[in-house]
């Protein structure tokens, strides 16, 4: 009985509603709300419609992205799917450490994809090409604008992890 209340999408809904309630009254029982009141009216919307419109655009890149890469002609990843895994491991990151919501991900969207194993595989070659880019840009940033020196180190070392990655990758 308890297995089938727990299948249920309106137990799961009032689940995941409580535990929100609960983190959003945990988050702001000592915040004044007339000081946030204050800060709020002088946000400029356009701005903060902007950063809204990246993040969602940035979740539905994302996607498309980890969809590609979990391509099978036989069994394709509905876009849902990956991003419910997706933004399920994005929480699950926040709340658990060592990046356990990169293994719910996998574990999640396995099972109507190509398998786990795969989908481990396909967030293991997402966060190497995300090493990538970052190494590439910081080392772009490192000439676009003074830096302090350890950035400068950290960037050159980060650019070589990157370098090994990726030419493992490619060989790969």
């Amino acid at each position: 009985a308890l297995e089938n209340l727990w299948r249920s999408n309106l137990a799961r809904l009032g689940l995941g509603a409580g535990f929100s309630a609960l983190t959003l009254y945990l988050a702001l029982r000592e915040v004044d709300l007339a000081q946030a009141r204050a800060a709020l009216a002088g946000v400029n919307t356009a701005w903060v419609g902007l950063a809204v419109l990246s993040v969602g655009f940035n979740l539905v890149a994302r996607t498309v992205r980890w969809q590609a890469l979990m391509d099978d002609p036989d069994r394709r990843l509905p876009f849902g799917l990956a991003l419910r895994g997706l933004l399920t491991g994005m929480a699950l990151n926040l709340l658990v450490p060592a990046r356990a919501g990169d293994f719910s991900r996998a574990y999640l969207s396995g099972t109507d994809a190509p398998g786990r194993v795969f989908a481990l595989g396909t967030v293991a070659l997402e966060k190497i090409l995300d090493l990538v880019a970052y190494a590439v840009l910081l080392v772009a940033l490192l000439f676009l604008m003074p830096l302090p020196a350890w950035a400068g180190s950290s960037a050159f070392s980060l650019a070589a992890l990157a370098l090994v990655f990726g030419l493992a990758l490619v060989r790969l």
